[in-house]
């Protein structure tokens, strides 16, 4: 199926989770939709433009596969929790608020940057496939990570005495 438009979503002012999973979007606003609280848009490699600056009520952002985005913008969504940017191999460039709130990061296979020292209350961290030979894991978030993904990624050396917290590791 293709869907390559949600015009019309801007009347769903009611909608909180909306799952649009290889469909094919080249460009979505949602900035009206300011109920949202949880969006999932995994694999829509076609996607250009998501417009997510205005839903300060979203807390889960799930985009899985959607090479085609270079950049997004998430400076409304203060109460951001989750953010999962899976094989977006195309972005450089996102904007996140309250990183300090962020309890689940995940970049793998992503290649951007990012200074973790700005994460502070991180549980769920994935860095697996994105390329890193080091990694400067600040020591208040050894001691608070629970997950910590770092699959073919060339660390050399990983102290897992500093990390007592942590149930799970790939």
């Amino acid at each position: 199926y293709t869907i390559t438009t949600l015009s019309g979503i801007e009347h769903f002012v009611n909608l909180e989770v909306l799952h649009c999973n290889s469909v094919g979007l080249t460009s979505c606003d949602l900035s009206k939709n300011t109920a949202l609280k949880h969006v999932d848009f995994t694999s829509n490699s076609a996607l250009t433009e998501l417009n997510l600056s205005a839903n300060e009520n979203l807390n889960y952002v799930y985009l899985g596969s959607c090479t085609s985005l270079s950049s997004l913008n998430l400076t409304g969504c203060t109460n951001l929790k989750t953010l999962v940017l899976n094989s977006c191999k195309g972005l450089t460039l996102v904007e996140i608020p309250n990183k300090a709130d962020l309890l689940t990061l995940n970049y793998a296979s992503t290649k951007l940057s990012f200074d973790l020292t700005e994460y502070t209350s991180l549980i769920d961290l994935n860095l697996g496939n994105t390329g890193l030979t080091s990694l400067d894991i600040p020591e208040a978030m050894k001691a608070r990570l629970q997950h910590f993904g770092c699959s073919s990624i060339n660390l050399g050396t990983l102290d897992l005495s500093e990390y007592p917290n942590l149930t799970s590791l790939n």
